[in-house]
């Protein structure tokens, strides 16, 4: 004999019991009733209103949504009579209309859930944020050292969107100070790694934090170490790709990476990540950002004019929303395009802007760049007095901040005036005062082998204007072209 079945409004209560976890002796507990009822109602021995069954529900946190999702998953539900008039809806017609309804009432549901998840999600994250820039606030009135020691200890410091404030502080400071920008990635990697959360979210966000060591290390001429710290980004970054809410700005990721495959040479790899990055992003000052870098690309590529187009459409953005760096930077590059253009006049006049612009900022590796190109615009206009002692002066700074390549470069363009003007014994000390660049990683081997030729013949004395002249146009093509060999 077949078993009766249960009403669709107990079985859903049973469903839905299970399915969060609740046994008749714990809801009867909560209902303050005796379990028995409970399984009454579930059998249908005793009549359950929809109403008793959401009082029931609510007991258990269940929406009452829930209801209708279980009678079609169980496939249970009212009797469905004929039509009570020629117009009303067949049996069959009913029961589809009741699985639509409740299929409808599931996706309602669900998109209730996913905005309700959003908006917690947004408020935390501001929260978050906030109380970052507290942090941050007291973080950066101590010395380097001690900031380590304070967030080792203090727990409050354990906070992702305080690493991710950090890491933003160290990519400005790589403007100003190679050094700065290291201390301060790995302080926010060292967050990070003490932050709390599930393993993948860690991943994700230890993954964030290597982007900014491997552009610190960039910018302070280490590229072997910059390439290790990108290639663990990659792999922490993408173990955690499951449970990223979207916190993290995926673009930076793309063009940190693209400095870095701008400066080794691998200039189509770099402008692929830059279009990747801009098909990811919306704001009008990160797609500026990231066209200044497409410019910068396009003008290692010797392509001058399309890094002139990138620059206007940047320009046209920062118009819209005005940013000082942005437009420094902008300026800087299109005067930069003309200077290796060998367009030196036009150059000179932008300069005067550009320094401005540089001075608001107070950005100290900005600051000598600016005057390392007007040192160069003042040697192509053939005004050699006033370029030599600029280029003095930007060659000691990058030697005293062991920032290699661009050390060795300065070096070589001073001694090039040294040598027209027959000053051998300087340019000999100039070869001693650069030995220390054979010992680093900023420099790669055949840029070295070039500048090893020039050093031995300055040790001689033999050096002239011509060779030195050669190797300045070789190390200018080949900082982005490590497989381009000098030819002696």
């Amino acid at each position: 004999m077949p078993k009766s079945r249960p009403p669709a409004l107990g079985a859903s209560l049973r469903f839905l019991r299970f399915a969060y976890g609740w046994s008749e002796e714990e809801l009867g507990r909560a209902l303050g009733i005796k379990p028995v009822l409970i399984s009454r109602y579930e059998r249908g021995s005793k009549t359950l209103s929809r109403e008793r069954l959401e009082e029931l529900l609510a007991v258990m946190g269940v929406p009452s949504e829930s209801i209708e999702g279980a009678l079609y998953t169980l496939g249970v539900g009212p009797a469905f009579e004929g039509p009570g008039s020629p117009v009303d809806p067949t049996s069959e017609e009913r029961r589809k209309i009741h699985q639509t309804a409740a299929v409808a009432g599931q996706g309602a549901a669900e998109a209730i859930r996913s905005q309700l998840t959003a908006n917690i999600r947004q408020i935390r994250t501001s929260q978050d944020r906030g109380q970052a820039g507290e942090l941050w606030q007291t973080l950066q009135e101590l010395p380097p050292r001690q900031r380590l020691v304070v967030v080792e200890k203090e727990k409050k410091y354990r906070n992702w969107a305080l690493a991710e404030r950090i890491c933003a502080e160290s990519a400005r400071a790589a403007a100003h100070r190679a050094d700065r920008a290291m201390e301060l990635a790995g302080l926010a990697l060292r967050i990070a790694e003490m932050a709390p959360g599930s393993e993948p979210w860690c991943s994700r966000l230890q993954g964030y934090a290597w982007a900014f060591v491997g552009n610190a290390r960039r910018v302070h001429g280490d590229l072997p170490g910059a390439e290790e710290a990108f290639l663990r980004s990659d792999q922490l970054w993408e173990a955690g790709a499951a449970a990223d809410p979207g916190l993290l700005d995926a673009s930076r990721l793309l063009d940190l990476k693209a400095s870095l495959r701008s400066y080794q040479g691998r200039l189509d790899e770099a402008l692929s990540l830059l279009d990747q990055a801009l098909q990811r992003t919306i704001t009008s000052e990160a797609q500026s950002r990231l066209l200044v870098q497409k410019a910068n690309a396009l003008r290692f590529r010797g392509s001058y004019n399309e890094s002139n187009d990138a620059l206007r459409k940047a320009e046209a953005l920062i118009q819209e929303k005005p940013d000082l760096r942005l437009s420094f930077l902008v300026r800087f590059t299109l005067a930069a395009n003309l200077w290796q253009l060998q367009r030196n006049e036009e150059a000179e006049t932008l300069l005067p802007k550009v320094r401005e612009l540089a001075v608001g900022l107070g950005n100290e590796l900005d600051l000598v760049r600016v005057l390392w190109l007007e040192g160069r615009v003042l040697a192509g206009l053939k005004r050699i007095r006033e370029a030599l002692p600029i280029l003095e002066q930007v060659r000691r700074y990058f030697t005293a901040s062991q920032i290699a390549y661009d050390a060795a470069l300065a070096s070589l363009e001073v001694a090039v005036f040294y040598l027209e003007e027959e000053r051998t014994g300087e340019v000999k000390r100039l070869a001693e005062e650069m030995l220390w660049i054979f010992k680093t990683q900023g420099v790669h081997k055949e840029a070295l082998a070039a500048l090893r030729l020039f050093c031995e013949a300055a040790g001689r004395e033999e050096a002239t204007a011509e060779l030195a002249r050669r190797v300045v146009d070789y190390l200018v093509r080949a900082r982005n072209n490590p497989g381009l060999r000098f030819e002696a």
